[in-house]
């Protein structure tokens, strides 16, 4: 259950940042990440993938984390109302915050 729940989280974010990085291929989805990310995005993308397997799952869910804040500037900046997902992002990312201290 937890690696396909962070396994649809990073489907949906790769959707997101092709927008950001490649909007004609956004629709293309995962087929296209390696063609269409930048090599350092696409790293980060990748090495979340790899860290998604039971014994993983905080790390992964951590390495979410830490790209959502890279990106959080970005993705506010995409939604016509914030206060549909400003609350959300910013409570995913404070969990990464609480787990440092």
């Amino acid at each position: 259950w937890a690696v396909r729940m962070l396994t649809n989280v990073m489907e949906h974010l790769a959707r997101v940042l092709l927008y950001k990085y490649c909007p004609e291929r956004a629709q293309l989805g995962l087929k296209t990440l390696h063609q269409s990310l930048p090599e350092q995005i696409l790293n980060e993308v990748e090495a979340i993938y790899e860290q998604i397997t039971p014994s993983n799952h905080a790390i992964a869910s951590s390495k979410i984390r830490q790209l959502l804040t890279k990106e959080y500037a970005w993705i506010l900046s995409q939604v016509n109302d914030r206060s549909l997902i400003e609350t959300l992002l910013e409570e995913m990312i404070k969990v990464q915050s609480l787990s440092k201290k």
